[in-house]
């Protein structure tokens, strides 16, 4: 084998390693996303919940504000 084919072998060797390393990356890149995706879902969850909690507490005030008002007017 002379020097020409070498470098050439060496070059396609190279070329099979970045294509792998190009692949790895984009599986990670799509893990990430992936991961991301469910943890924005999940923070839109919590925005939900919160939501009806603060829903239910301002209810709560508002029959405990009727309540008071009826007992307190004479």
């Amino acid at each position: 084998m002379n020097g020409h084919d070498e470098l050439l072998e060496k070059l396609s060797g190279m070329k099979i390693l970045t294509e792998d390393a190009y692949d790895i990356r984009n599986r990670e890149n799509t893990v990430r996303l992936y991961n991301l995706s469910a943890i924005v879902d999940l923070m839109r969850q919590t925005l939900e919940k919160e939501r009806e909690a603060l829903k239910a507490c301002q209810l709560a005030n508002a029959e405990i504000l009727a309540r008071f008002n009826q007992h307190s007017i004479p």
